[in-house]
Parts: C-alpha cells; structure tokens; sequence
C-alpha cells in the first residue's frame, strides 16, 4: 500500500481554503489503496488524524507530533532527537498560494526525492506570477487584457506618479490585483484616480508587486481544467460562475455555505464555438508549458473574443467538480494524480572523470 502525504496550510492567505480542500481530499482519497499522512503546515509541520474543519477551529498543536522531512524520510521531532516514520511514495499537495503553490515546497520534495502532485518547480513559479504568466500568454499568441505591472517600492516613492503612469496606458475602469495571491484576494476594480490608490494599497498590502488590467467590456469569466494521464491530457467542462458584482470576489468563492457552492453553470452559456476555443486553449498551454497535475485555467469572454487571465496550478477542491461530468468523481480524480505523481529532479548518471585528472590519478587516459 502506498504511503501518501497530504500536504496542506502553509504561509499564504489562502491558508484556510487549503484546510477544506485538504479535509474535503481526505474524505475522498481510496483507503483501500493509499495510506494517508495528513501534515499540517503552519509555524512547524504537524501529522495527525485530521478529519474534520472542527481540528482547526481552533488548531491545538499540542495534539499533533511535529515532523520534518528529511532525508526522503517524514521524520518525527521528540525535543533534541529524530525519529523516521515512514519512506513516503507521494505527496497530495493541498497547498493554495504562497511557499506551497509557488515552487518552494516543490523544490523541498525533489531535494528528498519524493514525488508530487503539482507542476514542477518552474512552472508554479510561473503561475504564480501573474505578471509573467502574461508575458508567457502574450508570447503564445494569446489574448490577454491590456496591462502593466508596478512594484511597491516605486508606487510609495511617488503614488501620483505611479497613477499617472498607469492612466497613460490603461483606461478607466481598471482592475488591481496582487501579483502572486489567489482566491480573488486582494483584487479591486477602480472607475476614477481616488479609486485607483485605494485599490493600489489594498494590493500591496498583500504583495511587493501588482498588476493593473483594463477592465474588459460586458465579460463573462469562464474556468476550464485539465490535468494528465497515461501520456493524454483530460480536458474538463468549462464552467461560468456567478457573482453579484463586477468580479469573482473571495466571498462570492468561499463565503455562504451551499449557497456558494451552487454558483456556477456547467458547461458555460456562452456558446459551443467558444467553449471548445476555451478546451482547446486549455489543453495547449498545460501541453506547451509541460504541467502536471490538475491545472485550473480562468477565461474573459466578451462577445465571441475569448481572453486567458491567469492559471492556477493548484486550484481549491483540485476543480473536481469540473471533471464529474466527464464521469470522473472525485475519488478516481485523485488516485488518479496521485498515480501520475513525478519528479523533475531525476537522477541523471553521467562520468566525467575531471575529479581523477585534477587529482592526479589519471594520467593521459590511463591511472596511476
């Protein structure tokens, strides 16, 4: 049976929306196949018998063993002593924003040589950027919103002039976004200047960084999914959800129980000429990029142009909803990511023999 950890928390905003992904995974994930190890991220690593949102509300940590990975080993800490618990096979990550989304955690996994459910190293990076995903988008050929990006230090240095800048390439109504938050936090749409530094200081409050988008006309936000297996990229339905105001805000996503949830029409109304633009974009970036793992693409439609705002490489709830109705439930989607869980970090081989000639041990091919 294999060990699986479920990674999940971490240093972001979102902190609070991975608990119920994770919690929401954990009900889901095959027992019978996989042995789960729920951890917990938060001032230190936490494993523990995880079951419920109850468990954090509010968290006890000295309910939990403190643990660490180390060596390719979950590692138990007992004051100035280690223990190895187990070898694990793969890690479900949970984990929405911040170190956990951004390739940090990737990078700790691959250095202990264990596999994972996100994309790689660079491509979380990627994502994560919001900026520079763009300029990724733009080089692909794709339509995007008009847009700039600025960062913090010069909007304190002179905030009329950093607005003066923005109203030479953007026009009014715009909308501000942190540049590596998710979850809609942080985002504003501004009609006028005084607006426009409300906004600007809401984003940096969550970020160093920022970018500034022309609001799109009469738009209608479309999300589409894909993820990998068995060499084939599975394409999800696209979806349109449903919001009260001019964008997705955190509170139309997560706020209002059922309510909430029920927010959204699959496949979305805008047509089967543009929802099979929206597949096939899909499909291409998560082809062209080389992602892995369940990958949530977020559209602008307006009329029949279609434009691709972000992705998201570790979407809430995996975007299992997206794939039901290509009859895959929640329970295959996971095994299923677990399965096709991998590494960048491969081991290559490769005997150079420049250690032997700078000792002297090799001397006009032959040793000494």
């Amino acid at each position: 049976m294999k060990k699986i950890l479920v990674l999940f928390g971490g240093d972001s905003v979102e902190q609070d929306i991975s608990i119920i992904t994770a919690i929401e995974a954990l009900g889901n994930v095959d027992r019978e196949k996989y042995k789960v190890y729920p951890v917990y991220i938060s001032d230190r690593w936490y494993l523990g018998d995880f079951t419920s949102v109850d468990d954090f509300c509010p968290f006890e940590s000295k309910l939990y063993k403190n643990v660490v990975l180390a060596e390719g080993f979950l590692c138990e800490i007992k004051g100035a002593k280690i223990k190895k618990l187990i070898r694990p096979s793969a890690a479900l990550l949970c984990t929405h924003g911040g170190t956990g989304e951004n390739g940090a955690l990737q990078g700790l996994l691959e250095l202990n040589h264990i596999p994972y459910t996100s994309p790689y190293i660079l491509q979380s990076a990627l994502g994560m950027d919001k900026a520079v995903s763009k300029q990724i988008f733009e080089n692909m050929i794709l339509n995007i919103p008009k847009y700039v990006s600025l960062t913090k230090s010069e909007y304190v240095y002179d905030k009329q002039q950093t607005v003066s800048y923005i109203e030479t390439f953007i026009d009014y109504p715009m909308v501000i976004k942190p540049c590596s938050q998710g979850s809609s936090i942080g985002i504003s749409v501004a009609h006028e200047p005084k607006e426009l530094l409300t906004a600007l200081d809401v984003a940096f409050y969550y970020g160093d960084k920022a970018v500034v988008e022309k609001e799109i006309n009469d738009f209608i936000e479309v999300n589409c999914a894909c993820y990998s297996k068995n060499g084939r990229i599975v394409v999800s339905e696209t979806e349109r959800p449903v919001c009260d105001g001019e964008i997705l805000s955190f509170s139309d996503k997560y706020v209002g129980g059922e309510k909430s949830k029920a927010t959204r029409i699959m496949p979305a109304d805008v047509g089967d000429d543009v929802n099979a633009l929206i597949k096939a974009t899909s499909k291409r970036i998560y082809c062209e990029l080389g992602l892995k793992g369940v990958v949530r693409f977020d559209f602008l439609v307006s009329g029949t142009k279609v434009y691709i705002n972000e992705m998201n490489t570790v979407p809430g709830a995996f975007a299992n909803y997206l794939f039901k109705p290509l009859g895959i439930d929640y329970k295959t989607l996971l095994s299923d990511l677990i399965e096709e869980a991998d590494y960048e970090n491969k081991k290559i081989e490769f005997k150079s023999g420049v250690l032997e000639y700078y000792s002297g041990k090799m001397l006009k091919g032959k040793k000494v």
